[in-house]
């Protein structure tokens, strides 16, 4: 099936959102996805200003954000239509703090939330924001940074499992499908075979942190 996918637009919490955004717009069946990047450094929003569709600024919280901080992400509802992909690397400053906003403020203006994201290390503040974006999400695709730096993908390419995770799970995965609430196994069938140890792909409601899921290992190291 080499349809292409329609109506998407693609939000970039900071640089590494932004990579991998750009990496999700060069494949074939996203050419025609809109592309918003928003961080807190005005040296790196005019960097990419003219290279995408929309570049906003965000101010620079010195804590968690909490949901009443949706109005800071506002501005991007002005051009998001469709599907919105939020695109973040968890370790920086713009992806755990706006990412999770991000992803509410789109389910609270009525579309579909996909997010794609990458955690490099676990923190208590990334382990947040992760568990954040897991429960706001149609669907959470995850890339496992243990697996990749094993040395089976070069990390210049890390970011490669994941785009082309995520490129599969829209392509192949009808949207009325994901509304059933699939179970984790079968949603993991669309990851690409090579990729399924690299990435991991849920829904909310297989996100309880009274059931078993392979992340929550990851949570004794920083609770």
């Amino acid at each position: 099936m080499n349809r292409e996918i329609s109506n998407i637009t693609i939000v970039a919490a900071g640089k590494g959102g932004y990579e991998i955004a750009c990496l999700l717009k060069n494949e074939h069946f996203f050419s025609d996805a809109i592309i918003i990047v928003c961080d807190v450094s005005r040296e790196f929003i005019d960097s990419v200003s003219s290279k995408v569709d929309k570049a906003i600024l965000l101010p620079d919280l010195k804590r968690m954000p909490f949901a009443a901080d949706t109005v800071m992400v506002e501005p991007i509802f002005n051009v998001a239509k469709g599907r919105v992909v939020v695109t973040s690397v968890l370790n920086e400053i713009s992806g755990r703090t706006f990412a999770p906003l991000i992803a509410l403020c789109a389910l609270v203006h009525g579309l579909e939330v996909y997010s794609s994201f990458v955690i490099e290390r676990f923190t208590e503040e990334s382990l947040k924001s992760m568990i954040k974006i897991w429960y706001v999400s149609r669907l959470s695709i995850r890339l496992r940074p243990a697996q990749v730096k094993d040395g089976t993908i070069s990390l210049n390419k890390s970011y490669r499992p994941l785009v082309e995770s995520t490129v599969s799970i829209l392509r192949l995965v009808p949207p009325k499908l994901l509304h059933l609430h699939l179970t984790n196994e079968c949603i993991q069938k669309y990851i690409p075979k090579q990729y399924s140890k690299f990435v991991y792909a849920c829904q909310p409601a297989y996100c309880s942190l009274n059931v078993s899921h392979p992340d929550l290992e990851d949570r004794k190291s920083v609770v």
